[in-house]
């Protein structure tokens, strides 16, 4: 235990109010990852309108196979324990193994939906996680907090009281030192406590912006085979299911140039009443 002096005293009383307002001020940092992340929710909501497209072209079962991939990857990353890692790998084998009797990756008319698709996945993953470390960052962790000052009167009149019963004269420069020895204790102590809640909290958003910038890059990545899927027009053929761009190409062009010619059909003799002119588009 500390010998209590002024200098102790007023050292451990800043560190302690200092953690405090840390804590503040890592709480209203909250405000502007959780307006980004409003704003990824928005960019996800947009693209859902592609999905039915998607659905023709890979087929739900196909999409569902590439989602959980991507989250068995994405949950292998994210994850530190052992235990929670190998559940995920041995499952992500599984996965795999049902997903490549399910698709051939080097088909050229998978390859931009697969794109989209895997991005996408990330995108809502890395979203979903950020949410949970915002929220951890809220919820359940203990600051520490000195005494109320009606807990410290009553300390100061029990010593009072005791060193009264000893005797002792000098009653109230006794109960002051061993009021400012127990304030320099709690103020260490529970400064302590708040100095590592808040390197806790401060870890925790650190990885909240970690998956938000991932998210963010990941939707803008989405957009480019988003625009591409938009400018194409499906055809189902055999039960092959082909794309086919919208653009007029140079052979199309071609093709309408080399249109059947005909031979004209010779012109008609007329009779014409005497005195009538004949009809001014028929005349020449």
């Amino acid at each position: 235990m500390l010998k209590p002096t002024d200098y102790l005293e007023n050292f451990f009383k800043e560190v302690y109010w200092k953690e405090i307002e840390r804590r503040d001020k890592i709480i209203a940092t909250i405000n502007l990852p959780v307006i980004i992340i409003t704003l990824i929710i928005g960019g996800i909501v947009y693209y859902l309108p592609i999905f039915p497209k998607l659905i023709n072209i890979l087929t739900f079962k196909v999409l569902s196979y590439i989602f959980c991939t991507v989250s068995m990857i994405f949950a292998i990353l994210v994850f530190q324990k052992k235990v929670l890692r190998t559940f995920f790998i041995i499952a992500l084998v599984i996965v795999l193994i049902n997903f490549f009797e399910h698709i051939q990756l080097y088909n050229e008319v998978f390859t931009i939906p697969l794109i989209f698709v895997i991005f996408y996945s990330v995108v809502i993953l890395s979203t979903l996680t950020a949410i949970l470390y915002v929220i951890r960052v809220f919820y359940g962790h203990k600051f520490g907090n000195i005494p109320s000052p009606q807990e410290i009167e009553d300390y100061g009149s029990g010593l009072e009281n005791y060193y009264r019963s000893l005797g002792i004269q000098d009653v109230s420069s006794q109960v002051e030192i061993d009021i400012k020895e127990m304030l320099i204790n709690e103020y260490a102590k529970q400064g302590d406590l708040t100095y590592w809640t808040n390197f806790r909290k401060s870890e925790l958003l650190h990885r909240a912006r970690g998956f938000i910038l991932t998210s963010i890059i990941c939707l803008l990545i989405c957009f480019v085979p988003y625009f591409i899927l938009n400018d194409y027009q499906l055809t189902t053929k055999k039960g092959v299911t082909q794309m086919k761009n919208n653009v007029v190409t140079k052979e199309t062009i071609e093709n309408n140039d080399k249109k059947e010619i005909k031979k004209p059909k010779p012109p008609q003799g007329r009779t014409i009443k005497e005195g009538e002119l004949p009809p001014p588009d028929k005349g020449k």
